[in-house]
């Protein structure tokens, strides 16, 4: 069933298709349902643009000409506000602070249109100044709107979805829940000594005997697993930058890298790669680290998640498309855990540098174990406690991506943490 929408205005056209697209591709959209523009307002569903809803009793979205105007907004100069659907809170992007009610009548009560493209275009990285970013080469997640406002465990974008489709008495599709398990292999020598690593574990408290344990090299593979969840092996190449790994590595740990190779192949993973810090904004080094792991993996890789999620909006996406990366992941926290792009859904990467949809889809990373270990503070409770109730309430979409850093495995386990229960947490939630 086609669902008419009428824009009236050229200059938002390119973007607000971009959002319904995102609509029609979205897990909750029925089968069989989908947004189509049409050139007369006679026809329309939904109109976005300066019209009164009144038109064939069509739904109406006022636009705001905030997001999609030519002034740059920055995040200081952005509030989310809060609106109601029924019991439900959903929550907006403007420049001005008020509330209301989502739909009144056939008017919705804000600009959703804005509010989803602010959050699947990464504007306000976009737009952050260069000076002004972190030791990342990012703006720091402390001033991400998301962040700010104490939702960034909250799958805004999603939770609006799912209202706009109900408000418009269109089927929510009945979705299950699954899960695709990645592992991002930074090394496979210890970047630690002996004693740094007996010093890191006394300055946090965790004396045990455990802590005396210590390898060269990351010879456990334990951490892969063999069921029958969709898995995804990022590769690190190595590189220059003091944030990459794979350094140094001698016969013994290249032989071990490519015995984690076949184990994982061996196991249905598919291999992607980790590019090196510097790569996100250079493309020749990116190609030549992608074929430097084709070659070793012996696969072609269409897949990959930035090192330290090193994604630089105005230039990265660009790169992917050139080296023939279909699918990456690197849009997700460091520090926090949860939905920086407001989605646990696969989208499409929109190039803000040339006003266009990229043919990158991006798998928004959710969860990693590092960024749980921050957001705990280094507290095993605290870290198992979060990680727990935050796979309890994780929305059913199909494909929602966590990771688990390779050579962590073992550390953790020096806590009195073991990973394998969050692993099979997610399998038991896969099942339903």
């Amino acid at each position: 069933m086609e669902i008419k929408y009428f824009i009236d205005q050229e200059e938002n056209r390119v973007f607000a298709e971009y959002v319904f697209e995102f609509f029609n591709h979205h897990p909750y959209m029925s089968e069989g349902y989908h947004f189509v523009g049409v050139e007369h307002i006679v026809e329309a569903n939904l109109i976005y643009g300066n019209h009164h809803g009144s038109v064939n009793k069509a739904f109406y979205i006022q636009p705001q000409h905030l997001i999609f105007s030519d002034k740059v907004y920055p995040n200081k100069a952005l509030f989310i506000n809060r609106y109601k659907w029924g019991e439900e809170d959903l929550f907006s992007v403007e420049n001005t602070q008020k509330s209301g009610a989502f739909l009144e009548g056939n008017k919705f009560g804000f600009d959703w249109i804005e509010m989803v493209f602010f959050h699947l275009s990464r504007y306000e990285e976009f737009h952050f100044p260069t000076d002004e970013r972190n030791q990342w080469d990012l703006m720091p997640e402390q001033k991400l709107l998301l962040v700010l406002n104490d939702l960034e465990q909250r799958p805004v974008v999603d939770e609006l979805v799912m209202a706009v489709l109900k408000a418009m008495d269109i089927p929510v599709k009945a979705t299950q829940f699954s899960c695709c398990i990645s592992h991002d292999v930074d090394h496979m020598v210890n970047p630690d000594s002996r004693m740094r690593s007996i010093l890191s574990a006394l300055k946090h408290g965790h004396i045990n005997k455990s802590i005396f344990d210590y390898t060269r090299y990351f010879e456990d593979f334990t951490f892969l697993i063999p069921n029958h969840l969709e898995k995804v092996l990022y590769l690190h190449a190595g590189g220059k930058h003091r944030y990459d790994g794979m350094k140094n590595m001698d016969d013994k740990g290249q032989t071990l890298f490519k015995k984690l190779i076949k184990e994982a192949k061996a196991l249905h993973y598919t291999i992607g790669l980790h590019p090196s810090f510097l790569s996100a904004t250079n493309a020749e080094l990116f190609l030549q680290e992608k074929q430097k792991i084709e070659e070793v993996a012996d696969v072609s890789i269409n897949r990959s998640r930035q090192h330290f999620l090193h994604f630089d909006v105005k230039k990265t996406i660009g790169i992917l498309e050139s080296a023939g990366i279909d699918e990456d992941s690197s849009l997700g926290y460091n520090e926090y855990i949860g939905y920086r792009c407001g989605t646990a859904a696969s989208f499409f990467l929109f190039d803000l540098q040339h006003k266009k949809a990229s043919k990158v889809k991006e798998r928004p990373m959710i969860w990693m174990d590092s960024a749980q270990w921050a957001v705990a503070r280094r507290d095993p409770d605290f870290f198992m406690k979060g990680a727990i109730d935050f796979i309890s309430n994780l929305p059913r979409i199909a494909g929602v991506v966590f990771n688990f850093h390779s050579h962590y495995w073992s550390t953790y386990r020096k806590y009195g943490l073991d990973l394998s229960l969050l692993m099979d947490l997610l399998v038991q939630k896969t099942k339903g």
